[in-house]
């Protein structure tokens, strides 16, 4: 059953505590401009039961519109950083596959 979009603010307070492991942000960096943040999940199975993805909706710092799937990693990450100071959420990813990718994330004024 997918969910309705909530700001990031009400997500937050209603999914504390769910995982998942999947992860779909290109490498380099990419920025979420805060106030367009938009979260809502769905169930995937990937052979070792369900587990819960994070879609993303925003526009990013050029102010287009962008949407990703990240896992529980980053979906901490910028729970964690979306009270912080800034106008914007930075996540660097760098690697080219599962097993050398690493994520960063951020919150950034500029």
């Amino acid at each position: 059953m997918e969910e309705k979009e909530l700001k990031a603010e009400e997500f937050f307070a209603q999914h504390e505590g769910e995982e998942t492991n999947f992860e779909k942000i290109p490498e380099g960096d990419t920025y979420i401009t805060k106030d367009t943040l938009t979260i809502s999940t769905k169930k995937q199975d990937f052979g070792n039961g369900p587990k819960t993805r994070y879609n993303l909706k925003f526009k990013n710092k050029k102010k287009e519109d962008k949407e990703y799937e990240v896992g529980v990693k980053v979906y901490r990450g910028i729970k964690n950083n979306f009270a912080k100071d800034g106008e914007y959420i930075r996540i660097t990813r760098s690697g080219t596959n599962k097993e050398d990718t690493t994520y960063t994330v951020t919150s950034v004024q500029n």
